[in-house]
């Protein structure tokens, strides 16, 4: 992760952003896309 993908919004806080990102995925999608494969 570089430090320009979330300073402009979450500053030094780099765990907010991990959290913010975590939350914005599918994990629907994933687990449907993943049972495709599997």
């Amino acid at each position: 992760m570089y430090e320009h993908s979330y300073h402009i919004d979450y500053g030094a806080k780099a765990a907010a952003y991990v959290d913010a990102f975590m939350e914005n995925i599918n994990w629907h999608g994933v687990e449907q896309t993943y049972e495709k494969c599997a």
